[in-house]
């Protein structure tokens, strides 16, 4: 491995070890605070709150499950996937239904603004905390359901891999969990290709070990080939394979992105012409004599929610289409047999926390662009009764942001 290749491996454990205990502390500490100021009170919960406090309770579950992988990997070089088979399962279940959890919540409650802003006087009856709490609990369960096959997808085993080292540089920082977790997450595996060894059973654990301790060594003038036999956490048949490569692919490209993206920015279209028109209105007096004090509060406060949601949605656009292309175009991009280049690691490394951030940032969001938001942080600081504060309005459109 030259020189560049070697600060590229130090870049992106860098990238890693260093970036992720930074994102992982904004969105554990971020996403507990919003869960506490949005369910405080009780009596001004609006079906508003009850998306975005289901979303942060995903977002947290993102931040505790699938972010500390990576900096386990880099930093102990412990895959969390090969404790055992059954965690493989599980922690490749996990992220992906709290990644699509996340966003189809995202989408729901943009979804609920559209129809705020098209349709304000009717949002009281269409848009209630019962209907928020059955439409977040359907989409819990589909999305459970949806992703239930990958429980049997997946599968921890063993498999021999190459390993070429110069002679004169035999310590390149790149161990074999590196390399799985590189190869598992960015290529695909073929039957021809593993030497399958699964570990389910205690006997075939056994086995295993002692198969491993038989790695076998080549020199080759100045290069010293090395066959080692590491744990994968991956496709456990050909059949799978196939559809975990075509069908679920899509489906996971158009519920993770392609769907969403549309939502946001045809909503955000809509919401933003309305909101100008509303403001040419009031601008022009054009609001009706009596409509009064209340009717103008309740629709500041909606156009609030709604301006924080759609900032909320342009962040996410930015923080997911990355590693969407890079993911879309990983075939074209990476070799199968020899996995990512360290260039390639580092864009991985921070598309990967790019996305991550998504899941981190949005209590900074609201925090910025919700004036009511940033009171409530404030009064649970201080350990305030919120119904004392005077900034609790009482609007028809309930809500803390």
């Amino acid at each position: 491995m030259d020189s560049g290749q070697q600060n590229g491996s130090n870049i992106s454990r860098m990238i890693w070890t260093i970036g992720t205990p930074i994102v992982f502390f904004v969105g554990i500490v971020g996403n507990i605070i919003t869960i506490i100021v949005l369910t405080k009170n009780r009596q001004k919960r609006s079906s508003t709150t009850v998306y975005l406090t289901v979303l942060a309770v995903t977002d947290l579950l993102v931040m505790t499950i699938s972010l500390p992988r990576w900096w386990m990997i880099y930093t102990f070089g412990v895959d969390i996937r090969h404790l055992s088979n059954g965690m493989c399962k599980l922690h490749w279940f996990m992220t992906y239904f709290d990644s699509a959890l996340s966003v189809s919540i995202l989408v729901a409650v943009t979804i609920e603004r559209i129809i705020s802003t098209v349709k304000p006087y009717q949002m009281k009856k269409l848009c209630t905390v019962a209907s928020a709490a059955t439409i977040s609990s359907i989409i819990i369960v589909v999305m459970l359901l949806l992703h239930s096959h990958v429980l049997y997808g997946f599968s921890l085993f063993h498999t021999e891999i190459s390993i070429t080292n110069n002679n004169n540089n035999s310590s390149n920082g790149t161990n074999a969990t590196d390399m799985t977790a590189n190869l598992t997450e960015n290529t695909s595996f073929t039957e021809t290709n593993q030497r399958n060894c699964n570990i389910s059973g205690v006997n075939e654990i056994s086995n295993c070990s002692r198969q491993a301790a038989l790695n076998s060594t080549v020199l080759n003038e100045d290069k010293e080939f090395r066959t080692q036999l590491v744990k994968i956490c991956w496709l456990q048949n050909s059949g799978y394979v196939k559809f975990y490569n075509s069908s679920f692919q899509i489906v996971t490209i158009l519920l993770l992105n392609i769907i969403p993206e549309c939502v946001f920015l045809i909503g955000g279209i809509i919401i933003v012409r309305k909101l100008m028109t509303a403001r040419r209105r009031v601008a022009s007096n054009q609001l009706e004599p009596n409509g009064n004090q209340h009717n103008y509060q309740a629709d500041s406060n909606s156009r609030q929610i709604t301006l924080t949601l759609l900032l909320v949605n342009i962040v996410f656009v930015i923080c997911t289409m990355p590693v969407l292309i890079f993911l879309v175009k990983r075939s074209d991009w990476v070799d199968e047999k020899k996995g990512m280049t360290e260039t390639q690691e580092i864009i991985w490394a921070i598309f990967n926390l790019m996305f991550y951030t998504n899941h981190a940032v949005n209590f900074i969001l609201y925090f910025l662009s919700g004036k009511k938001f940033r009171k409530q942080v404030i009064a649970v600081f201080r350990c305030r009764n919120q119904s004392s504060e005077n900034f609790v309005t009482r609007t028809r459109v309930t809500s803390v942001l």
